[in-house]
């Protein structure tokens, strides 16, 4: 409504409209900070076995490359980034090297856990709706 003329309605283009998606986002954003700190506790391991020669260094570097970029890809999609799929997509990219490289079930849940992050942030961060003209 406007002053003037009670009648008329607003002129905004577009409207503010709530997500059902919003609860998808906030599990998954919860999902992806235990596997990050779960990264984290086992690149500490990680770091003694490169020591002693048990792993490569390339595979400890998979996995401090899929802790940042799901540490990362979190606050994107905590940011409603649209970007934060992609960045999604390279943590489980890097969990695949990880799996590939050092056998671990810490990696397993990792591709799992991006993968749906990957889809939840395709899913939350769609296209903004407009209304009119």
């Amino acid at each position: 409504m406007d002053q003037h003329d009670p009648y008329r309605p607003p002129a905004a283009d577009t409207a503010v409209v709530a997500t059902p998606f919003a609860g998808w986002r906030r599990s998954c954003l919860v999902l992806v900070a235990i596997q990050a700190c779960l990264y984290l506790f086992n690149i500490a391991t990680g770091y003694k076995m490169v020591g002693s020669g048990d792993i490569s260094v390339l595979a400890l570097l998979a996995t401090v490359g899929a802790a940042a970029f799901l540490t990362i890809g979190a606050v994107m999609l905590g940011a409603r980034s649209r970007a934060s799929a992609y960045v999604f997509a390279a943590a489980a990219l890097c969990a695949c090297g990880v799996l590939w490289l050092w056998h671990t079930p810490i990696a397993i849940t990792g591709v799992g856990i991006a993968a749906i992050a990957v889809l939840v942030s395709m899913r939350t961060t769609g296209a903004r709706v407009s209304i009119g003209r």
